[in-house]
Formats: structure tokens, C-alpha cells, sequence
């Protein structure tokens, strides 16, 4: 009867990303912080790639290298951060008893940090239908789901921008495959 709110996203999780973010990016490049927020996942890159490179286990376990001290040391001071080298290990902790993790995917001008939903993968008849299919077609959402057209369109266009699916073919043979697991 009443409603319940569930975060997808912890406060400690997103802090840290995006701290992460500032903190760690190079600003003698003019290109801005890319925050892109998805239904299954949140995306954030951040210009200048490492300042070393480190394998994701070492980032894991804390290894950092700050190419912005002072910055570093005023969001320290305004508690924004809570001590170097913990940021990761924490986003990576909060995920620690979900069956989603976080990705790390760097380059040489860019550092991406992936977090999916904080959310059991069955919580929505969504995560539900696709949880068994490698491929499905409109008609089979709509059926399963129990919506309309524009309603089945509408989560496909969803899943389409997400990256999550593929189209396959034209017309009346069109199937959408997954391309990640969900």
C-alpha cells in the first residue's frame, strides 16, 4: 500500500566515482567529465587515462598515484574524500555480495568506470524476461510482459541505447540479441 524507494546506485558508491573523477583527471585537456546515466548502468569518463599504469587488481587494493595533489588535499579537507587510495576499493566493496561488478576500462587520454545498478538482477519482469534469452523479438515482449507496441518499443529503444542489445535483421524478421549479460 505504501511505497518503498530502493536506491539502484549507493551515496558512497557515486561519491567516490565521481570524486574519483575530479580528482584523478587531467586538466590540460579541454575535454569535460562524461557522466552518461542508463537504465541498467552508469558510465563515467574522465579525461587523461592514468598517470601510471596500474593493473585493476592494483587499483583495487588501493594503489594511487594523485596527478592533482592540491586538489586532492582541499576535497580531503572538505571531507569529500576520505583518505588517498580507498576510492575504488570502496565502489568495488559496495558490490561485494551483488552478482553485478564494476568495470574499469582505461586509455591513453580517458579513464572509464562502469557501475551497473546495485540491484538484484530479478527485481524488475524486465531483468526477469531477458535473464534466459540470448535473443527475442518484439511480439515475445510484448506477450511475456504484457504491454503494448509503443510500450515494447519504448523498452527496447531503452535497452538499444544502453548497449545492452543489438538489432538483427529488418522488417517483420527483426530480433534483438543481448550483448552483455544483464
Amino acid at each position: 500500500m505504501y511505497r518503498v524507494d530502493k536506491k539502484d546506485y549507493s551515496e558512497i558508491t557515486l561519491r567516490e566515482a565521481l570524486a574519483n573523477a575530479f580528482v584523478h583527471r587531467d586538466y590540460a585537456m579541454d575535454d569535460s567529465i562524461l557522466v552518461s546515466i542508463y537504465p541498467t548502468k552508469i558510465t563515467i569518463v574522465s579525461p587523461g587515462g592514468l598517470k601510471r599504469p596500474y593493473s585493476l587488481e592494483e587499483l583495487e587494493s588501493g594503489v594511487s598515484s594523485l596527478r592533482n595533489k592540491n586538489l586532492a588535499a582541499v576535497m580531503y579537507r572538505l571531507k569529500i574524500i576520505e583518505a588517498y587510495g580507498t576510492g575504488i576499493p570502496r565502489i568495488f566493496g559496495a558490490y561485494t555480495n551483488l552478482p553485478v561488478k564494476p568495470t574499469i576500462s582505461t586509455g591513453g587520454s580517458s579513464f572509464t568506470i562502469t557501475l551497473p545498478a546495485e540491484r538484484d538482477e530479478d527485481t524488475t519482469p524486465l531483468m526477469r524476461f531477458l535473464k534466459d534469452r540470448t535473443e527475442f523479438t518484439r511480439a515475445e515482449l510484448e506477450e511475456n510482459l504484457n504491454l503494448n507496441k509503443s510500450e515494447a518499443i519504448a523498452k527496447i529503444n531503452m535497452l538499444l541505447e544502453d548497449g545492452s542489445i543489438i538489432k538483427i535483421g529488418n522488417g517483420r524478421s527483426v530480433r534483438y540479441r543481448l550483448k552483455i549479460s544483464l
